[in-house]
């Protein structure tokens, strides 16, 4: 049981780590029109990933 809930923790901090790694980019897209976000958006994701 302990084990389990060790896996269910890191799975959850992955997951945030995760969010964490692209809320910049949600955050940015509202700002950015569409010329500029098909070239910028690219580039945030080849960083991120």
């Amino acid at each position: 049981m302990l084990v389990l809930l060790q896996y269910i923790q890191s799975y959850l901090i992955d997951i945030f780590l995760l969010i964490a790694r692209l809320f910049p980019i949600f955050m940015f897209i509202p700002f950015l029109n569409s010329r500029v976000l098909n070239s910028q958006l690219l580039k945030y994701i080849i960083i991120f990933i």
